[in-house]
């Protein structure tokens, strides 16, 4: 893994400016937990489908969890900046977190943090307003897990953040390139209002296409019996995804994917990650 890591930092931070790469170096439990949390966040204001291919490492009863959490509608929190913003995400997980107030999170505060990463049922996400995003975090993690066992060890979690960070590096120069009115390299006020306006439009926009389809009583939310139409819709779409993918990762042709190519699969995905594709 350690080795992997390294060749994704290289991949993933080659074209950035050496100021704004991401942690090289070993990470302590709380970085890499904070950081993790951190990257939920970020991954949490992207509005593109993050991780899609994950689908083909996943069961029916699995894609039917996942569904679950997706069928919330989306959002954006309020104090979402519109650029990525990895280090005001991560004073956000610790001001949340960060109980007694001294700058850092003691062996309970990173068990409670530990905890609701790994829970199922995203406490995380629902304590920090991104209950809809939550299906494409595990996704992302499915994809870091290499040794399958359905946790991520330290140097798993560490690539983890590593490659979210890169990309949301990338995002946020995308977004600077976009907005810089003034092309001074930076954006001002106005322009962090503009961005943050363009993204909150973009998940109304997501929502109501959502609520049109799926909103069969009018009144702009959705009920129980319209989220099981939903998440019924998600499945079939992620069904045949996984159809597709398999397909192109099978390399013996016997129609499923064994350890080896689900491992290839895995390391696609991570690269597609760092590199900061599927964000729109």
């Amino acid at each position: 893994m350690t080795s992997l890591r390294r060749a994704l930092l290289t991949l993933s931070l080659s074209t950035l400016p050496l100021s704004g790469a991401a942690c090289q170096g070993s990470m302590s439990d709380e970085e890499a937990l904070v950081g993790e949390a951190t990257s939920s966040l970020t991954v949490g204001e992207e509005t593109g489908d993050l991780g899609a291919e994950a689908a083909a490492g996943q069961s029916d009863s699995a894609l039917e969890a996942l569904a679950t959490d997706a069928s919330e509608l989306p959002g954006v929190p309020d104090d979402a900046p519109g650029v990525c913003d990895v280090e005001g995400r991560r004073r956000r997980v610790l001001a949340r977190y960060d109980e007694n107030g001294d700058g850092q999170l003691g062996p309970a505060e990173r068990a409670q943090l530990s905890r609701d990463l790994s829970a199922r049922g995203a406490p995380l996400a629902a304590r920090l307003a991104l209950r809809h995003r939550a299906a494409v975090m595990e996704r992302v993690r499915w994809a870091f897990d290499e040794n399958a066992d359905g946790a991520l060890s330290a140097d798993e979690r560490t690539a983890l953040v590593d490659a979210l960070e890169a990309r949301c590096l990338r995002r946020r120069a995308a977004v600077v390139a976009a907005f810089d009115g003034d092309r001074d390299g930076a954006l001002d006020v106005t322009e962090r209002q503009a961005a943050k306006a363009a993204l909150q439009a973009k998940v109304q926009a997501l929502r109501q296409q959502v609520l049109a389809k799926h909103d069969a009583n009018g009144n702009g939310a959705l009920d129980d019996a319209e989220k099981v139409a939903l998440r019924r819709e998600l499945v079939a779409a992620w069904k045949a995804t996984r159809a597709e993918v398999v397909k192109r990762f099978d390399a013996n042709g016997d129609g499923a994917l064994d350890d080896g190519e689900r491992l290839a699969l895995k390391r696609a995905l991570q690269q597609r990650i760092a590199e900061g594709r599927d964000a729109e």
